[in-house]
Parts: structure tokens; sequence; C-alpha cells
């Protein structure tokens, strides 16, 4: 690696160039109220020429004596073009940004910046312009319904949980799948969760392997790049925003009245051949809804304030965010502070010292909300939410058997508190030693924290006044996460040629150490005594330690030939640790080339057509995130032995797992085509992308045959492949800012993605309960038979292929494979549980003081289960859903919903399309007034 520094340095050096006659430019540049800016970015029209303007603003350039305009970007403010003026110092005053206005803003890309014309793969962005005004939460609702091909839900309903993000659809059904994210240039283990949006400057996403591949062994799942706010020279701010807003549950599963759940279960039991168990269903009227029981409306405090500006030797930027909000389950509340402080210092001329620092500290109260909800659309609705005593109504055998805790048990007994803290630092020093070569260095630090205390008085849960033992559960862990990056960057221009390379070295090493206590039976209950020493039963620790380390080296090049004939080579090899020392080395490469069309003579005096560029890459990427090593097989105590003379019990320790050495990571190639467009003088802008996403070497613990009576736990192989297919996209129409003062930006964004399961072990299946990954289907296919109606009478039983048991009101599958008998056979694929379509429609408009925004994002093409929302033929005492009025009697028939029978003689509720529903929506996520 230093032999390609020295080599690098030479070479660059090496070159002087002279083209004929050459005049010098000279001038500053300010942002927007007039302050000097520098570190921006200057160039003639064709490349061959550029600086960047110093610490007070000031540049001096010199060109060929035939160039008559220079481009000048710089991150967050807009480009601009202007004419050479010999000979008179220059004054440049550079604009606020907007998404129409230029084509020579500045992209964030991996371990650098790219201006926005040049770059050849495929990048989506998100400014802080977009979604600064909106009452978002986190990052997620920030980028939901933003960026073709980029699919961002939340978890669950909890307040503070990290979104999923998936880009261009799925990718592995082995190792981790989420996207790499990188935060102020710190590769982050703990992803969005706790980053405040109003902290963010901009967010890019490198989708396809010819941007991410500089990511390497880690790009596979795409890269999401999160840049925090900077200060300016010269400038002073001072923001402060609040808001508070409610939160509801909009729409509750409807459920069975008391009446009608003890007339159903009578019927349940009595076509099983059983008892009615409720003597008198109307004596229980109404009954109890457990969802209105657990479901509050909940609101939310949000306060933010910020302080930024600098002078020509520093800047700075200090954000403070507070977060006060309650879950709209009961019980349920979150806090959360942060604190996010960025530095710049220039000591001297052509040094630089920087340091971006954030931390939050994030502390979730609660009972289960999840399971809550879950049982509100479960339990019965005879039972009431309280005794007359005040005490929990609780299940009894009156009915049927349950098994599950009340809603208000679940919500309000558990007392469950998560506390995070996080910390990102990096520290960077930067050099420039020529016009053009820098060298920079940067050590990060991620420190993450999770303290965990479950706490579970005694309680009566029912059936026969059992009563729960009382106990507590801590956990704490810790993650150090170092990264040292040094990078050497070089840019050079002579005639119509211009060239950026990058090289650089990377190390990163990560510790995680997890310590967990638990104790039984507390005489006392109150918050003073709920710890481990208080109770006197069942002491039982569990921890471990982990680590795991990637040593990287990096490449990169950028030509320009002419400023329209665009090219990209990137190189990453890495070094990773999770594989055995021998086979732990991966070659990382990518390609792409751009053609600006609309720069072409021929192109010319086209009014209508603004911009144009094609483009299209190739490259590979990598994911190694499978566990810490498991290359190697896990040892475990507990097998005791017989020894010695005298003889005595003495401990023992046999591997549990078989392992493979030759694991590698997964790779994933990535062929993709696309072309920017802008029209109407780039007031209306079109960006269109194909792609083929193709991962091979998925790493899987293939099943071991039971028949060789072996309990270890299966190694890893690289055993199956996956790819996607699709197009994106993006519309968009703005203006330019008009004299009326009406500002307004529009973008609609389209996906298409198809998923499909290439290779598998040798064709074997994937099977988790409803679904099955195969070859020749999506991951996850839901599999299961398919109705064909309900049997309305004995004749249609007798007339129909055979299905043992069955009566009247059952199901009555397809004879898939018409051999007469409805079995296993006649089983078959249902549908994807994968979205394969996404649609997202945002506008902002301004007018003086007033803003108007909205985002309306929709989904298409995924099932979704029912079985989970209080619906299940097979009642087991455990379903409410109102749905179950549309089921099948003798009176009143149906041809959707069968009977109710225990005992499922039929076996109705075996996997099929009964239980399937689609999950797409088309859903106004946000609008918003604001003065």
């Amino acid at each position: 690696m230093r032999n390609l520094t020295s080599l690098l340095l030479v070479f660059c050096l090496g070159f002087t160039f002279s083209y004929g006659q050459q005049i010098i430019i000279k001038g500053k540049v300010t942002g927007p109220d007039g302050t000097p800016l520098p570190d921006v970015s200057i160039s003639n029209l064709s490349g061959s020429a550029g600086t960047v303007s110093g610490a007070k603003g000031m540049f001096s350039i010199t060109l060929p004596a035939s160039d008559k305009q220079l481009v000048f970007s710089h991150i967050g403010l807009a480009s601009d073009t202007v004419a050479v003026q010999e000979g008179i110092e220059m004054t440049i005053k550079l604009a606020a940004e907007n998404e129409f206005n230029s084509l020579n803003s500045v992209v964030v890309i991996g371990y650098g910046t790219q201006r926005e014309r040049n770059v050849t793969g495929a990048v989506g962005t998100v400014k802080s312009a977009s979604f600064q005004n909106q009452a978002v939460r986190d990052v997620g609702q920030a980028m939901q319904g933003q960026i073709a091909g980029v699919l961002v839900t939340q978890a669950d309903g909890n307040p503070s949980s990290t979104p999923n993000i998936t880009i261009r659809g799925l990718g592995t059904f082995g190792a981790n799948p989420n996207p790499l994210i990188v935060i102020d240039g710190i590769i982050t283990n703990y992803g969005l969760r706790d980053i405040n949006p109003l902290d963010i400057d901009n967010i890019s996403v490198l989708k396809d392997a010819s941007a991410a591949a500089i990511y390497g062994s880690r790009g596979a799942n795409g890269v999401v790049l999160v840049t925090t706010k900077k200060g300016r020279a010269g400038h002073s701010d001072i923001d402060v925003s609040y808001y508070i807003g409610m939160s509801q549950v909009s729409h509750q599963i409807p459920v069975l009245t008391g009446t009608q759940f003890a007339t159903i279960v009578n019927e349940y039991y009595v076509n099983g051949g059983s008892a009615a168990p409720f003597a008198n269903p109307a004596q229980y009227g109404k009954g109890t809804n457990w969802q209105k029981e657990i479901f509050q409306t909940a609101p939310t405090n949000n306060i933010n304030v910020g302080f930024r500006g600098g002078s020509d030797k520093s800047t700075y930027s200090i954000g403070l965010g507070a977060l006060w909000t309650d879950g709209v389950v009961i019980n349920s509340a979150n806090t959360k502070y942060s604190l996010s402080v960025n530095n710049e210092i220039l000591p001297f001329k052509n040094f630089k010292v920087s340091n971006t620092f954030y931390a939050s500290n994030s502390v979730e109260k609660e009972g289960n909300p999840n399971t809550a909800v879950k049982t509100a659309m479960q339990y019965a609705p005879t039972i009431p939410a309280y005794n007359p005593d005040g005490s929990f109504g609780i299940a009894s055998q009156v009915g049927e058997p349950v098994t599950i805790n009340a809603p208000l048990v679940e919500a309000l007994v558990p007392k469950n508190s998560y506390a995070y803290t996080r910390v990102l630092d990096n520290f960077g020093l930067e050099y420039t030693f020529l016009p053009g070569l820098k060298l920079r260095t940067e050590g990060a630090l991620e420190y993450f924290q999770n303290n965990i205390t479950s706490f579970i008085p005694e309680y009566n849960f029912g059936l026969g006044n059992q009563v729960a033992t009382s106990n507590l559960t801590r956990n704490i862990n810790y993650t150090t996460n170092l990264t040292n990056n040094d990078l050497l960057s070089y840019t050079k221009s002579f005639g119509e040629h211009s060239f950026d390379v990058l090289v650089g070295y990377t190390f990163q090493d990560s510790r995680y150490e997890y310590l967990q206590g638990y104790r039984e039976n507390f005489s006392r209950t109150d918050a003073n005594q709920q710890v481990l020493d208080a109770a006197s039963a069942n002491d039982q620790a569990r921890g471990n330690i982990t680590d795991w380390t990637l040593q990287s080296y990096i490449g990169r090049l950028n030509y320009a030939f002419k400023n329209r004939y665009l090219f990209t080579a990137t190189m990453r090899i890495d070094q990773s640790s999770r594989f055995q020392p021998s086979n732990n080395t991966g070659y990382f490469p990518s390609f792409s080339a751009g053609w600006i069309l609309s720069d072409e003579p021929f192109m010319n005096n086209n009014r209508f057509l603004s911009f144009l560029k094609l483009r299209g890459g190739w490259g590979e990427l990598g994911n190694q995130d499978i566990g810490v090593y498991p290359y190697q097989s896990t040892v475990s105590s507990g097998l005791n032995y017989v020894l010695g003379n005298p003889q005595g019990v003495v401990i023992g320790y046999a591997p549990t797992s078989f392992v493979n050495q030759n694991i590698s990571c997964e790779k994933t190639a990535t062929t993709g085509v696309g072309v920017d467009a802008n029209f109407l003088s780039n007031r209306l802008r079109f960006i269109g992308d194909y792609y083929n996403r193709h991962t091979t070497g998925i790493l899987l613990q293939v099943p071991i045959p039971a028949i060789t009576g072996n309990s270890h736990s299966p190694a890893y192989q690289n055993a199956g492949g996956v790819t996607n297919t699709g197009f994106e996209l993006t519309l968009g129409y703005g203006n330019l800012g008009t004299k009326s003062g009406l500002t307004y930006n529009f973008s609609v964004n389209f996906t298409n993605n198809h998923n499909n399961v290439s290779s598998l072990n040798n064709n074997q299946s994937l099977i988790y309960a409803d679904t099955r990954t195969v070859q020749g289907h999506p991951i996850n296919a839901f599999y299961g038979n398919e109705m064909q109606g309900i049997f309305q009478n004995q004749q249609q039983i007798d007339a129909a292929p055979s299905q043992p048991n069955a009566h009247p009101g059952d199901i009555q599958f397809k004879d898939l494979n018409a051999d007469h008998v409805i079995n296993d056979s006649d089983r078959t694929f249902l549908g994807s549980s994968l979205v394969q379509q996404t649609f997202g429609f945002t506008g902002q408009l301004e007018f003086h003081r007033f803003d108007f925004n909205f985002v309306m994002i929709a989904e298409r093409g995924a099932k979704g289960i029912t079985r989970d929302a209080g619906f299940d033929i097979n009642r087991a005492g455990e379903q409410n859903a109102a749905i179950f009025l549309k089921r099948w009697t003798a009176e009143n028939t149906s041809n959707d919903f069968p009977r109710l029978v225990a005992g499922d003689p039929n076996i109705n509720e075996r996997p099929s399309d009964f239980y399937l529903a689609s999950r797409d929506f088309l859903r106004l996520k946000n609008i918003q007034i604001g003065y």
C-alpha cells in the first residue's frame, strides 16, 4: 500500500502541461448573506482547470485564454456558472440550494464528494429542505417516499423503533439483509434509530455496486450516507423549532361483543360434539372491547435548538434536541435527548482539523405493548377489564381454555425499562500538500450501551388462581466500535482531461460485551426493591465477549474527457476476521461510465432539453455479516465425567456445532443502466434506472439429516443465490422562485422489483410456518392449498375430490394434481410476502412566510397472514375478530368463511390462501401547513 501511495505521488507530481496562451482569474466567493466561503470547488466548463477557495473565500485559477466561464459549487449551496472577467477581481455570491436549479450541486459519495452531473452510479439523495419543516421523529420518517428503490418501514408500533430499510429488494436469506449506515464517515453498527433528523444536512443512498463498491464486503444491501449540519464562516444562525402533536390508532380491528362471542363459542363446541359452555350468552351484552382498554391518545413534544456559524479560521455547529412521546398503548413512553457538535479549524494554511460529535440518550418505559395489541384482538370480551375490587379481570374455565394473559395485564403489569446511550465521534486531520493533493487521516469511535431492566411482580393470571412468581432480569451490554481511515486524494486537469484519484487504508475493530442476571421471589415490589439482591431464589447469570476486525485497502479513479465522457473505477480489498485466515480476503471491483449527450455540439440550441446523461455500470459487493466466527466450532460445558481414584465428577466440554472453514462472504454483482434528463430550463427532471442484482454464495446453516442422530448445529455453507431485477422512475417539477415569492417542488417516484431465488443447495426448501424459500420463487413465498369455496351440502362433498372428515360448512380445497384426493400434493405457491412495487409523491410550496408540504406513499404486491389478527378458525379460546360473524351456518350459508368446529376435523386451519390478504395500500403519510 505504501509503495502504491509513493507511486501515485510521483505520478501526480510529475505532470506539467502548458497549452498556449493562459489567463489568471482571481476573486472571492461568498455565501447567500455575503460572508466569505472557503472550500468552494471552482473549475472551467471542460474540467481542465480547477481550484478551491481559501479560508477567506479567495481564489486564483489559471485558464486557457479560450475559456469564457467558471463553475462554482459547494455542498448545501446552489452551484453557479459565471462569465470570466480577466484583470477584474470577481465576487461570486452562491445562493441557497434548490433541488431543481443546478446540476453542479455536490453529492456525498463514499469517502468523498462529486458533482451531481458527473455521477455515473445510481445515487439517491434526500436534502434537509425536504423534511426540515415537517414533524418527523426519526430519520426513517424523513426518508419514506423520497427515493425510488428505497423501501422504509417501521419495525413495530414503538415510537423509538429502528426503521427497516430495503434497497432494491431483499438480497439475502442468510446474512444480515440491512444496508450499511455511515454517519459523518463513521460506519455504525446501530443504524439510524437515535439520530435526530433535524441535525441532518443531507442523506445519500448508494443503490448499485458501481456507487457502493467502495464499501466492499458490507455494501451488498446498499449504503446510506448521513451528513450532519455544519457551520459557515462569517455567518451566525440560531434555529429553534418546537412542535406538539397527538397520535392515535386511526382504525381498530372490528371485534365481537360479549354476546356474539359467547354464542359463537357455544356453536364451536356443539359442532364438535361437546356441551355449550355458556348457559346464557345474552347476559354478556357488549362485553369488553380490549382495544379501547389499551389504546390511548398519545402526546408528543419535540424541541430542537441549533447554533451555527464561524469565522475564516473556524466554523461550528451545535444542535440540541429533546423528545418526549407517549406510545398509543397505555404505559408506554419514550424520552430522548441528543447533542451534536461539528467543528472545523484552520490553524494555518493548508491544514484543517475537524471533529464531528454526536451523543444521544433515550429511555423507554413500558409493559409488553406489542403483546398487548395482539391479545386485545384475541381475548374473550366476556371477561371484565376490572373486577369490583379494582383488580384485573382474568380468565377462568368458563367458556373455554385461555392460555394468554389479559391485554391490561400485558400492558400494565411488567415494568420494562430500556436505556440506550450512544456516542459517535470522528476526529480528522487534513493537509493539502499541493493544489489538488490532499491527505486526510481520521479516527472514529462509536460507543453504544444498552441497559435493560425487566421486573415482573407476583400477580394472579387466572385459570384456578395461578400466581406468577415475581422475577427480575437485568441486562447490560456494551459495544465499542473503533475505525481508522487514511485517505490520499489527488485532483488534476490538463487540456480536455480531468481526473481525481483516491487511495486509502481503513481499519475497524468492534468489541461487544454482554452480561445478564436473573432472580426470583421478591418480598416487596416497590421501585426501591427492584434489584437482584432483594430476591431470594433461582440465581442465574450469563455473559460473553466477542470481537471482530476488518482491514481494507481502497482505490477509486474518476476520469472525464471534455467534461462529458465520464468513467469511474473502484476497487476495495477487505480482510475480515469473520472467516478463517486463508480465506478471509475479498476483492470488490466496479466500473461505470457516463455520456452527457446534451453537451455534444449536435445538441446545441435545444431549448426544450436542458440536460441529458446516459450512464451504466457493473460492480461486485459483499456481505460478511453472519456472526462473529462462523468457521469455528463452539464448545459447551455440562458434559460431566466420573474420573480418578477415588472417583469424582469432572466437568467436561464438547463441541456443539459442525464447522466449514471454506466459507466466504456472500457476493452480489449488479449491472445497471440509467438516464438523467432535464427539460424546460431544468424545471422538469427525469431519472430512470434498470438494474439486475444477483447474489451468490448466500450463507446458510444447511440442515443435517435427522437419521444421523447428531444434535450438533449444522455448519454454514455458501449454498444459495437470489436475483433482484427492476426499474425505477423519478419525475420532478419545480420553479426557481418567482417575483411573486411562490416556490414549489413536486416529485413522484415509482419502483418495480422482481425477487427470485436462483439457487438453493440442491433444490431444497427452507420452510418457515406458512412460507417457503425455494428455487424459482421469491424469498419467503407463501405456500399451501388453494380454497375453492365452502361445501354447502353433503352432495357437494360426495361429488368433490376426497377430503376425509369434511362436512357442510368446511373449506373445499382445489385438486391441483387432478388425482381426486386432497392432500399435501395439492399445495402450491400462493403469493409473495415481499413488496413488489412502491410509489412516493412529495410536494413543497412556499409563499413568503407560509409553507405547505405533503408526502404520499403506496405499496403493492405483498400479501400478509390474517391469522394473528384475532382471526383463527381453530379458536383455542383466543380469537375475537368480528369476521367470525360471516361464518357458515345452516341458516346463514357462506361461500367465503367456513363453519366453526372444535377439533377442526377437515383441517380448515391448514396453510391456504384463506388466511392471506393483500397488503396493498395508498397512504397520505403527512400533510402540513405552516407559517
